[in-house]
Formats: C-alpha cells, sequence, structure tokens
C-alpha cells in the first residue's frame, strides 16, 4: 500500500494524503483510517481508493477520512473512492470535516486550561481517537 504524507505547514501550501489498497485474494480485509488537519491558508487534500480485483470476492473494505480545519481560511479536500470489480464484496467509505468545537473549548478553559493548552489538547483528541501504536512510536511523534 503506498503512502504519500506531507504534514500540514501553517501557512500557505498543500499536504497530500494518498492512500491506495489493492484487494487480489479472495476473502481480505481493509480497515483505512485518515486524518488531517489544516490551518492558516494550507489545503490538504486527501486521497483514497480501495480496489477490490474480479477475482477478489467476499473481501471487506472500509474507509474513512476525517478533516480538522483549524482556521476559517483553510481548506480540505477528502475524494475517497471505490473500484470494485465484483459483486460479492462488503464495500464502504465515509468522510467528514470538522472544526474545534466551541463548547469544549469552554468546557476545557473553564477547567483552569490556557486557550493554546485547550487547542492542543482537542487536536490531540482528534488524531488520537482511535490511533493504536506502540510506546516507543508514540513518544517519537509527541517529540515531533
Amino acid at each position: 500500500m503506498p503512502v504519500t504524507a506531507h504534514p500540514p505547514g501553517s501557512n500557505a501550501g498543500q499536504s497530500d494524503i494518498e492512500v491506495q489498497v489493492f484487494h487480489e485474494a479472495r476473502q481480505t480485509v481493509s480497515d483505512l483510517v485518515v486524518r488531517s488537519a489544516a490551518a492558516d491558508k494550507h489545503v490538504a487534500v486527501y486521497r483514497g481508493l480501495i480496489d477490490i480485483a474480479e477475482h477478489a470476492g467476499g473481501s471487506k473494505g472500509y474507509q474513512s477520512g476525517r478533516a480538522l480545519l483549524l482556521s476559517r481560511t483553510a481548506v480540505v479536500d477528502n475524494l475517497p473512492e471505490l473500484a470494485i470489480k465484483t459483486n460479492d464484496v462488503q464495500c464502504s467509505h465515509g468522510v467528514t470535516t470538522t472544526h474545534i468545537d466551541d463548547e469544549a473549548l469552554f468546557y476545557m478553559r473553564s477547567r483552569g486550561l490556557s486557550q493554546n493548552a485547550a487547542r492542543q489538547m482537542a487536536m490531540t483528541g482528534f488524531f488520537h481517537d482511535k490511533l493504536s501504536v506502540p510506546q516507543a512510536m508514540g513518544e517519537k511523534l509527541e517529540e515531533i
């Protein structure tokens, strides 16, 4: 599965995430979850493809794209695609775009967090809600 990702910048620019999943055997399963974010005048693009071959019956595929807008001038473009060449499959996709909830920020601020700390916590929750990574990798990601 080729993956190309360029992290979103805080200024104008574009980041691209492209994922292609190919089911080439019977009864294969894919569950793709992609998160992205954009701030300032940044454009974040997600292109996802699940391709199920004619001889890959009984396969199941799902892709989920979620994006977080961090400013009013940011742009997110989620482009999921399914290429299904047989009838005997279960395949679907879903994408959503959201922003940091003002009520959640208010709640965190009322508990003593600064505006920046509350925004950081909300972003961490957005990216980590279904993320399961080894501890060493998680520590490295936190450093970045």
